[in-house]
């Protein structure tokens, strides 16, 4: 942001998130504040899970539209496009999150800072390089950084930063 490009683009670099969805996210970035690239919109999908991996996506994305009040379907998901005025208007410096969990609390504060969004449709596909570091401690922080985030969103007025001046 600092550099001043207008859009921040998060992708895994391990392939599931296919390079050949960048055009759209970026497309999608030009009438939005939030492009999520969402296995769960229609046209969208996965290859390769277990159903066991099915439901525990399925869940946590879930209990992440539930608690946290957000309209996108794919919030557990790291493959997105931010306009950078947009990340300007949240509370960085009071990100909760240590893990994986940061994926949901960003959107909880971009929703609260009146952002707009938009899903993407895309396949995800199993990685080609590395493996999943998420583990059951990780999963069970997730699920409490989404409590402790929708209780503070229920005692406080709001998270928007006001805009940068100039």
């Amino acid at each position: 942001m600092e550099a001043g490009y207008d859009f921040l683009i998060n992708m895994d670099a391990d392939f599931s998130h296919p390079p050949r969805f960048l055009p759209a996210m970026l497309d999608a970035g030009l009438a939005c504040d939030v492009a999520v690239a969402s296995r769960y919109a229609p046209g969208g999908g996965v290859v390769g899970w277990s159903w066991q991996r099915h439901l525990m996506s399925r869940l946590i994305n879930w209990y992440a539209r539930l608690l946290l009040r957000l309209k996108t379907h794919d919030n557990s998901g790291s493959y997105r496009c931010y306009r950078s005025a947009a990340l300007q208007r949240i509370p960085l410096d009071r990100i909760r999150a240590k893990g994986y969990a940061i994926q949901e609390e960003l959107l909880f504060h971009c929703r609260r800072a009146a952002c707009t969004f938009i899903e993407v449709p895309f396949t995800f596909e199993e990685r080609r390089h590395g493996y999943s570091k998420i583990s059951w401690k990780e999963a069970v922080g997730a699920v409490w950084v989404i409590l402790v985030l929708a209780w503070r969103g229920v005692w406080t007025r709001s998270a928007v930063k006001s805009p940068p001046v100039g």
